[in-house]
């Protein structure tokens, strides 16, 4: 990654919208892919991937104002069936003669409005992350995957657990509290502020808690 000047951002445990751009593209796969084995007497949906793909490759992005393989080849691809017209306009029209660099600088622009958008939208509806500390006693969520588990009398949270450090983009690394480990084996990871809470018990009864853990 280093070599190709790639940055490695580690996305949080149970939190997919640190994703959001492979998660907002998961929503139009879905039904899509729902709706061709639906159509077609071959459900196996991984045969259905290759027209997926190209219709979301071939159809213009609201961010970029652009398709993808407009994007990449300077071009929309050519399907499985080809519209002489369709064509004719694509390439004559829809392009107005914009050069593959062109193209792109226009992308970049609309990229940045849209980012700005999306920005002030997110800020104006969503209030501030609690900030934590190290050595802070936190909750955190509690996610069971495990199937056949009533999860409904499950408890919303685990812990406690202690705040290690503090990493950008309000991300914590969390583990085990000295003398006190609640499972097999020692716990570490990486948890965002709303799968997280301040653990609001005194310190005697943790001191305890550590004793008859030990």
């Amino acid at each position: 990654m280093k070599a190709n000047n790639i940055q490695h951002v580690k996305v949080a445990t149970h939190s997919p919208q640190s994703n959001g751009q492979v998660e907002r593209l998961n929503r139009i796969i879905t039904p899509m892919l729902a709706k061709e084995c639906e159509a077609s007497s071959n459900s196996g949906w991984d045969k259905h991937l290759d027209k997926v793909e190209f219709a979301i490759n071939n159809s213009v992005n609201r961010s970029t104002g652009f398709a993808p393989s407009t994007l990449l080849f300077g071009r929309n691809q050519k399907g499985e069936f080809c519209d002489k017209v369709r064509e004719y306009l694509v390439e004559n029209v829809a392009s107005e003669g914009k050069s593959l660099e062109d193209i792109r600088d226009e992308a970049e622009v609309n990229i940045e409005r849209e980012q700005k958008r999306n920005k002030t939208y997110y800020d104006n509806h969503h209030k501030s992350p609690t900030k934590y500390k190290p050595g802070d006693y936190i909750m955190v969520k509690n996610v069971v995957t495990t199937p056949g588990i009533n999860k409904k009398l499950l408890a919303k949270y685990r812990g406690p657990y202690e705040v290690k450090s503090v990493l950008p983009n309000d991300r914590y690394t969390i583990g085990d509290i000295d003398g006190l480990q609640l499972s097999r084996l020692p716990y570490k990871g990486i948890s965002s502020p709303s799968n997280m809470r301040l653990y609001a018990v005194p310190n005697a009864d943790l001191k305890h808690d550590k004793m008859n853990a030990s």
